[in-house]
């Protein structure tokens, strides 16, 4: 017993030692690791939007922290993909340690398969993930996570795809992963409250993109860590909308659940679980060994489905990294 509580004390001074360590700069390259939590992008291909997998036409993860230059980045994720001018775009979060937030990137793919990183493109003094994009008209538009900011911002690209300016907050509160679609002419927003005592997808609706919006009289429509969080683009198929969501009943980011919407008006609201769940899980080994939270699925010819996934692991990082992160230090 009195062995024990000397191991854990004096790891504890270990521990407290480092932070002084780190908090004067002095550790800062000093090559102490630990495990860490990351996420990369990968490309799933499949014969529908509920079965997809990996293929051997592709290297996956197509992208990771490793291809982007110039910065200390811990993760990439939460991607969106347009096919536009005959080329595939894509925008993801990259969570920049020099400024301990996340940013939007984008890269870009002649095939849809390999990848390269162009650069970042929106950068806020706020967390930015979860760049919801989609077009109106002939006009790009992004609603990206902006919780920081206590709103739900919308974007226009200026210059598709690389300009890009705020245009409008569509809903003056701090809620994450916000999903847009239009059906019936009307456009509806999924709006996820991810605090601590709710965990509920909130539903809005207007006629205008610009205009103003409506909080739906059901909401919350779904509450619940296994169902209620966005995970991905809403699609249309086969004539349903199905909505993704990530399932946490078993920790952040585990796997994603499909559903389908039977049912959207301005007044009611209803859907109902996809038999072919879970769609995406962790793989138990690899860059996706540990879960997987996000899916953007493009039907690209007949049963033919290509997808851009994310995945999470676990690898070896500087403490010095870590801890400066979590005290607000920038490390370059």
């Amino acid at each position: 017993m009195i062995l024990l509580l000397l191991i854990i004390v004096s790891f504890l001074i270990l521990i407290f030692m480092i932070y002084v360590l780190v908090y004067f700069n002095i550790l800062s390259n000093v090559p102490l690791l630990i495990p860490s939590h990351t996420w990369s992008i990968g490309i799933y291909i499949g014969n529908s939007p509920f079965s997809l997998s990996p293929s051997s036409k592709v290297k996956n993860p197509v992208l990771t922290y490793k291809n982007i230059p110039n910065i200390q980045v811990k993760s990439v994720s939460d991607p969106f993909m347009i096919y536009d001018n005959m080329k595939w775009y894509m925008f993801f979060e990259i969570y920049n340690l020099n400024t301990t937030r996340g940013e939007i990137g984008l890269a870009v793919s002649e095939d849809g398969y390999k990848w390269h990183f162009d650069k970042i493109i929106i950068s806020e003094p706020f967390h930015l993930s979860f760049p919801y994009v989609f077009k109106v008209d002939d006009s790009y538009y992004m609603v990206p996570e902006s919780a920081a900011s206590l709103s739900v911002r919308l974007y226009k690209a200026d210059n598709f795809p690389t300009r890009w300016s705020w245009v409008a907050n569509l809903i003056n509160k701090p809620y994450v992963d916000n999903c847009v679609l239009y059906f019936n002419n009307y456009w509806w927003l999924f709006s996820f409250d991810d605090t601590k005592n709710s965990l509920a997808l909130h539903l809005f609706y207007s006629k205008d993109i610009l205009g103003q919006w409506e909080s739906h009289p059901k909401n919350p429509i779904v509450t619940g860590a296994d169902k209620a969080r966005p995970g991905g683009r809403i699609i249309k198929h086969d004539g349903m909308i199905i909505r993704y969501a990530q399932d946490g009943s078993r920790g952040y980011g585990k796997k994603i659940r499909a559903f389908q919407i039977t049912k959207i008006t301005t007044s009611e609201y209803d859907e109902k679980e996809i038999l072919m769940n879970p769609v995406l899980e962790g793989s138990g080994s690899g860059w996706n060994a540990q879960g997987m939270h996000h899916i953007d699925p493009h039907h690209i010819a007949e049963h033919e489905w290509l997808a851009c996934v994310d995945g999470r692991t676990r690898k070896l990082r500087f403490i010095s990294n870590i801890i400066s992160v979590r005290l607000g230090h920038s490390k370059g």
